[in-house]
């Protein structure tokens, strides 16, 4: 604060004598405005992407027998990042499709 004015870090207006009602004015200006849609995909991705990474080790130890794998474990892992590749790809063109309206 300089001189009893406040200056916005994002474009730079300045307010004079601030009070918190006036900064918080200034900031609502920036905020992002996001969709319904766009969070239910964000969380989506979210949620997607932990039952991803949390099961896959949890799966791939309730499938030993006897102590051991009947399969390989080096493709389950790479599988399961093929997989997480493939949902985050598939997430991107949705919310690409999403926001084709608002940047096309």
């Amino acid at each position: 604060m300089k001189n009893g004015t406040i200056e916005c870090s994002v474009c730079h207006s300045k307010l004079v004598s601030p009070t918190t009602r006036g900064v918080s004015r200034a900031y609502d200006r920036h905020k992002s405005r996001v969709s319904s849609k766009q969070r239910a995909l964000n969380v989506l991705l979210v949620v997607g992407d932990c039952v991803l990474v949390g099961f896959q080790p949890i799966l791939v130890y309730m499938s030993k027998v006897d102590g051991r794998f009947m399969f390989s474990p080096i493709s389950v892992n790479f599988l399961t990042e093929v997989a997480k590749v493939l949902f985050a790809v598939l997430m991107l063109i949705l919310q690409m499709e999403l926001l084709t309206p608002f940047f096309g």
